[in-house]
């Protein structure tokens, strides 16, 4: 699950096919959850009567604000399983508290172990209703619910980088044309907790692990 992108120090640069480390500040709950912890967390959404299996990792860790709990700025994994053919997509959701104002996501840098990768960014849901109450609508605040497809070799690739005790992270950043950029950041052991719970589906339900052949096949350029 989430943690909030409180970088302290130096900012993350997602420059070409590098970054400059950064000291982030995790939650210390969230730290302490292992892959374990994920994985028996993970929702299943199945529907007889629907062709795909929804696995996500959302119901693991919310750090919500004020009494109410409200989500201001929450990341999760999902995994989208066809039913038939065994084929998983793999996509971050990701939901934005921000000043009204107009944001134009346009794209998403993501890193791996293999390098940077890049992915188009899809808006599902945006929610102003108060923004009509204030003039303008320059003080208001808006919810957006974003998500972005990554590659299941992507996945393994930093599942596999996973060490007890050694936290890691999965570094993405939503790019706005005006500058208005949004950076956010996984612990490893959500990604591992994810994929192990869709082997354990998959195996139950009969379906085959896609081979390397098939994985590298599906890798962005």
């Amino acid at each position: 699950m989430i943690f909030k992108s409180a970088l302290t120090g130096v900012a993350l640069l997602l420059l070409g096919t590098s970054a400059v480390a950064v000291e982030v500040e995790k939650p210390k709950q969230l730290l302490a959850m292992t892959p374990q912890d994920f994985r028996q967390a993970v929702s299943v959404d199945e529907d007889p009567l629907e062709f795909v299996a929804t696995l996500s990792t959302e119901p693991a860790f919310r750090n919500g604000k004020g009494l109410a709990k409200v989500v201001w700025n929450d990341a999760h994994l999902r995994a989208v399983v066809d039913k038939r053919t065994g084929v998983i997509r793999y996509e971050v959701q990701q939901v934005l508290r921000h000043q009204h104002g107009d944001r134009n996501y346009v794209q998403v840098n993501y890193l791996t172990p293999k390098g940077l990768r890049t992915a188009t960014p899809v808006v599902s849901d945006i929610h102003n209703n108060s923004c009509d109450h204030f003039e303008g609508g320059r003080s208001c605040v808006v919810f957006r619910k974003m998500s972005f497809e990554v590659a299941e070799q992507d996945i393994r690739d930093m599942a596999a980088t996973y060490a007890p005790g050694n936290h890691g992270n999965f570094a993405f950043r939503f790019k706005d044309v005006a500058g208005e950029h949004h950076t956010n950041k996984l612990v490893t052991a959500e990604v591992v907790g994810l994929v192990q719970a869709v082997d354990h589906y998959k195996s139950t339900a009969g379906l085959k692990a896609a081979s390397s052949t098939e994985l590298a096949s599906a890798d962005p350029s």
